[in-house]
C-alpha cells in the first residue's frame, strides 16, 4: 500500500519508476481502504510476473477436512478459525468469497504480520486453516501437502493446477448463479499485468 500510494504521488513522473502492486491494493480498492492514495485507472500496466492462484486448506487432525463437514459443525455453533494478515488481504477475501459461495461461516482472524505466523499458530492449533497462494504454501510448507498435514479444500484458479490435480477448482464446486462473486475474485488475483508506472511515464508512451 505504501508503495503504492509513493508511486502514484510522485511529483514529476519520469519513466524511470515502476513497481509491483500486490493484490492486497487491488482488494483494497474494491473495500473502500482508507489508505487508498491512487487510483488504478491511472496507472500504466506493464506486464505480470506470474499467475498463481489460492487455496483453502485446514488442518487434518480438526473436523473441517471438508465443506459438509464445516456445514455440519456451523450447524452446532462452530466455526473453523482462518488467520489472514488483513481484511482486504486475499487471505481474508478468498475465505469471503469462499463463505458466500459454499454456504460456509468461517471465522477469520485478521491482523497477521506475515504468512510464518499464521502457519506457527496452524501448528500451535490456534488456528485451523487459511487462505494461501499455492505457490507460497509450495515454498513454505510443501511436506505439509505430501504428508497430508493440511487438507486443501479447493483451489480459486480456473482450471485445476497441474501440482496439485486432484484439488476441485471454485468455478467447478460453485453452485449454478454464484458465479459473479468468482469473476471478481479471478479479476483481483490474476490481473493482466501488476508491474506499472504513472500514466504520464514517457518510457512507456
Amino acid at each position: 500500500m505504501i508503495a503504492a500510494n509513493e508511486l502514484y504521488n510522485l511529483r514529476k513522473p519520469d519513466g524511470l519508476s515502476i513497481s509491483t502492486l500486490n493484490t492486497g491494493s487491488l482488494f483494497a480498492t474494491a473495500t473502500g481502504n482508507e489508505a487508498i492514495k491512487f487510483d488504478l485507472q491511472k496507472f500504466i500496466w506493464v506486464g505480470q510476473a506470474f499467475d498463481d492462484a489460492q487455496v483453502l486448506d485446514l488442518e487434518t487432525s480438526t473436523p473441517y477436512t471438508s465443506f459438509d463437514a464445516i456445514r455440519k459443525v456451523n450447524r452446532a455453533g462452530k466455526q473453523p478459525k482462518m488467520g489472514a494478515q488483513a481484511l482486504d488481504h486475499t487471505s481474508n477475501v478468498v475465505v469471503k468469497i469462499a463463505e458466500q459461495i459454499f454456504g460456509l461461516d468461517l471465522q477469520v482472524i485478521p491482523g497477521y504480520p506475515g504468512t510464518p505466523q499464521i502457519l506457527l499458530d496452524i501448528e500451535r492449533g490456534a488456528l485451523d486453516g487459511r487462505a494461501q497462494g499455492i505457490g507460497s504454501l509450495m515454498a513454505t510448507r510443501c511436506d505439509w501437502i505430501k504428508n497430508g498435514y493440511i487438507k486443501i479444500l479447493t483451489t480459486s484458479k480456473k482450471r485445476r493446477d497441474p501440482r496439485i490435480p486432484d484439488i476441485a477448482t471454485m468455478e467447478e464446486l460453485a453452485p449454478a448463479g454464484s458465479k459473479g462473486l468468482l469473476q471478481a475474485l479471478y479479476a483481483g488475483q490474476n490481473p493482466r499485468a501488476p508491474w506499472s508506472c504513472r500514466q504520464e511515464c514517457p518510457l512507456i508512451g
